[in-house]
């Protein structure tokens, strides 16, 4: 029975060494200087538009006369890079992509000020900003949801 504690224990003590390795080895490889990238508020350069008094990193590819797309990243916390490749989009359509409110580069905000509520309400500024006067197009989930609930709140207000 000793014998048998005996090799548990040094078992036990080299499975807790290796982990105490693995994590030391992990720290070392890792370890580095990493930066978070400033936002519009830190560098105005980076391409903004403001409505309502909320700013927006925002884009646009493409010739203003065309129709319009707006591609709309999902979230929240995330940002429209890995959508660029829809850039492409912009040798027939005028191209919009925007950063929601407090992702990406555009400005961070209070944890109350991102809701679905206000998602809804910047797609809608921020398709009156880019299309007034124009029917669009709107690529994302996200987008999607926000404008089936725009369109429908809208719907049962006018009737």
């Amino acid at each position: 029975m000793k014998k048998a504690i005996k090799i548990a224990g040094k078992i036990l003590l080299g499975f807790l060494l290796a982990i105490i390795v693995f994590v030391a080895t992990m720290f070392l490889i890792t370890k580095g200087d990493y930066s978070v990238p400033k936002t519009v508020e830190d560098d105005k350069t980076i391409p903004h538009i403001q409505i309502n008094n909320v700013v927006f990193h925002a884009e646009t590819f493409g010739n203003d006369t065309s129709e319009r797309v707006i591609i709309i990243h999902g979230g929240p916390g995330n940002d429209y890079r890995y959508l660029l490749p829809l850039k492409a989009l912009s040798e027939k359509y005028f191209v919009v992509f925007y950063d929601q409110r407090g992702t990406g580069l555009s400005p961070r905000v209070e944890a109350e000020d991102q809701s679905l509520e206000n998602s809804m309400n910047d797609l809608a500024n921020i398709i009156d900003y880019y299309s007034p006067d124009r029917e669009v197009n709107i690529v994302g989930i996200l987008g999607v949801l926000c404008w089936h609930r725009i369109h429908c709140q809208k719907s049962r207000k006018s009737s």
